[in-house]
């Protein structure tokens, strides 16, 4: 298992552990927000847009929490960015993910890495991805996926 966050006790690494555990443990939950060492929230579905759909029903409450997640490519990582997550657990996340994460100050612990992220029909990288590569400022990022037909944002 891969650690970018360092080990000990204090409350961001004690949400990320709990994300941890939650994401690991279900099969059926994509997605958990943890704050304060507590769950305030769960999603199921695929893709991103469950994400963003949880996130934007929290609001504010998301700032300073952990975001656990099954799969964390660009997207994921710039609507982290975008809600001012404190830190990200990820059970399979990129190299560029990672770097977005990192570069925005979150913290970053996760089990596996991949280089890219996969369809679901598992033969052609997600098209999320390849949309945002190039991206490096959160308004631009913010830009392809609000005109991207995978994507509603609020």
């Amino acid at each position: 298992m891969a650690r970018e966050t360092q080990q000990g006790s204090n409350p961001l690494q004690e949400s990320l552990d709990l994300a941890r555990r939650t994401i690991l443990a279900s099969d059926t939950v994509s997605a958990v927000v943890v704050k304060d060492g507590k769950i305030l929230t769960v999603t199921m579905g695929q893709g991103v847009q469950p994400l963003i759909d949880l996130l934007h029903r929290l609001g504010k409450e998301v700032r300073g929490a952990v975001l656990g997640d099954k799969i964390v490519g660009r997207a994921p990582a710039w609507v982290a960015v975008a809600h001012q997550i404190a830190g990200v657990y990820a059970r399979l996340i990129t190299p560029a993910a990672r770097e977005i994460l990192q570069r925005h100050g979150i913290a970053v612990d996760f089990r596996d890495e991949t280089p890219v992220i996969l369809s679901p029909d598992g033969a052609t990288p997600c098209p999320l991805e390849v949309a945002l590569e190039s991206v490096s400022e959160l308004g631009e990022a913010l830009e392809v996926l609000r005109a991207h037909p995978l994507v509603t944002l609020p």
